[in-house]
């Protein structure tokens, strides 16, 4: 790491500043531990499927209930907890609210999957002002992800080592195909 790495530290008191400097920074260096903002870059995907994992493991994402109420649980979520995050989080570690177009269509997809659909293992807000849905099954997950437009992405990965992403159509019909993914062996 000490060939490939280097820590810098800048004091800036003034939030907008710092913001201005990280946004700059960001655009002008190759950071790929940075993912706010940089999601063009080529390991952003990796990283952020082992920062959810890390979540997973830690406790620090909203957790689905295992129930068949699963679907009204998290759109009460969506309603009522993601809905009033702030629109500007005051620190990188700090989500903002997911979009309208954002809410609305991960509403629409927990709809189209129905009452016995599996449960997801984790339901948040992204640092792109998105939604995310994540299965879990054994070594296998499945990522959807609402992006702040309302598009949907998905990331499969096993054993942590991502195998297929995609982007998908809201009224795909394969979003169905991709739960079924998880079982098998």
């Amino acid at each position: 790491m000490a060939q490939n790495a280097a820590v810098n530290w800048v004091v800036v008191k003034d939030r907008d500043s710092r913001k201005i400097l990280k946004e700059y920074l960001i655009r002008t260096y190759d950071l790929p531990l940075n993912s706010k903002g940089n999601r063009k870059h080529s390991f952003y995907r990796s990283l952020y499927a082992l920062r959810r994992i890390a979540d997973l493991r830690t406790g620090t994402a909203k957790r689905a209930r295992s129930s068949t109420d699963w679907g009204n649980d998290a759109i009460v979520w969506i309603r009522n907890q993601a809905t009033n995050l702030t629109p500007q989080p005051v620190d990188r570690w700090e989500v903002a609210r997911p979009t309208d177009q954002a809410c609305e269509t991960a509403i629409r997809l927990i709809d189209a999957l129905g009452p016995n659909a599996q449960a997801p293992s984790a339901l948040a807000a992204t640092l792109s002002e998105g939604i995310e849905l994540e299965w879990r099954q054994g070594k296998r997950l499945l990522s959807i992800e609402i992006m702040a437009d309302g598009t949907l992405e998905t990331l499969k990965s096993v054993g942590g080592q991502p195998i297929v992403e995609e982007r998908l159509d809201e009224g795909n019909s394969r979003i169905h195909n991709l739960l079924s993914w998880l079982d098998m062996v």
